[in-house]
């Protein structure tokens, strides 16, 4: 449970300056239908990646990457 908290709560930091600061994308000023799908098409990779992160360096990476694994099966890379 931690992984994945530490990883939610650092997902916030990287993400939304990568928006403002990447695309000019600020939620006060884009349309909410811009800005979420944005979000989400930065967010779910980021997200993978921090997740492995986090989760190599707290020692579960067998987990996480059997984890992994199964998530892309799902959206369709069988050859994982």
């Amino acid at each position: 449970m931690l992984v994945f908290s530490v990883t939610g709560s650092t997902l916030k930091f990287i993400v939304r300056p990568i928006l403002e600061n990447g695309f000019g994308m600020v939620w006060e000023n884009t349309h909410w239908a811009v800005f979420i799908p944005c979000y989400i098409l930065i967010a779910y990779p980021t997200y993978q990646i921090t997740l492995m992160f986090w989760g190599t360096l707290l020692g579960q990476f067998q987990f996480f990457w059997n984890f992994e694994k199964k998530m892309l099966r799902r959206f369709g890379l069988k050859n994982l």
